[in-house]
């Protein structure tokens, strides 16, 4: 809370990842996937979906947040959450999701 130089500092809790859902969305992204953890609140929470850039995230209370996914090639990656861009210090809770290929209805049948 005190500096000589006057700069202003802030502790916050580091954020933690408990569960996700869904646990698999389309490799055209758009699937709206909710973190539940602990200390997810913060100036501008992001997700990040394996290697992909960060995504902005809504916060729905400190103990969960919503993001959608980007579109990805098919294959399970790591989602983590930040509770702010300026560090862009990430959660390291290994939850997975995995991008499947969308679903095609191919045909109809009526009996």
């Amino acid at each position: 809370d005190f500096s000589a130089d006057g700069f202003d500092f802030e502790f916050r809790p580091v954020a933690v990842v408990i569960a996700a859902s869904p646990a698999l969305g389309s490799t055209e992204g758009s699937t709206i996937f909710r973190l539940v953890g602990r200390h997810l609140a913060g100036a501008r929470p992001l997700c990040v979906f394996g290697s992909a850039p960060p995504t902005s995230a809504a916060e729905i209370s400190s103990a969960l947040v919503a993001c959608e996914s980007p579109a990805h090639p098919e294959g399970v990656v790591a989602v983590e959450a930040s509770a702010s861009d300026e560090s862009r210090t990430f959660t390291t809770s290994g939850v997975a999701y995995e991008y499947v290929p969308p679903l095609a209805v191919r045909g109809v049948f009526i009996n």
